[in-house]
């Protein structure tokens, strides 16, 4: 009984942790694009605020930062992945 009950638990840890993943990357993809909008969204003088030049710039910023944060979620997936496949092979010896 006790066995089922850990499979259960080790199940749910790891539904868990794969909706927290995700919700980290959905956060971290929209937190920059947010930033961005809201700062040209701001009632002030901006570089190019008259013209299209300015929504091109903020596009531009955008797609940058979007870019720039699946990157750097890639990479830390990437070594999250490299450390557990250590830690496994340490468990099997």
């Amino acid at each position: 009984m006790d066995v089922l009950v850990l499979r259960s638990s080790a199940a749910q840890q790891a539904s868990n942790d794969a909706l927290h993943r995700s919700l980290g990357l959905l956060t971290s993809l929209l937190l920059a694009p947010t930033l961005i909008a809201g700062i040209f969204g701001a009632n002030t003088a901006l570089p190019g605020g008259e013209t299209w030049r300015g929504f091109i710039y903020m596009v531009a910023a955008m797609t940058a930062s979007v870019r720039v944060a699946l990157l750097v979620w890639r990479r830390h997936q990437l070594r999250d992945s490299v450390t557990s496949t250590r830690g496994k092979r340490a468990l099997r010896k």
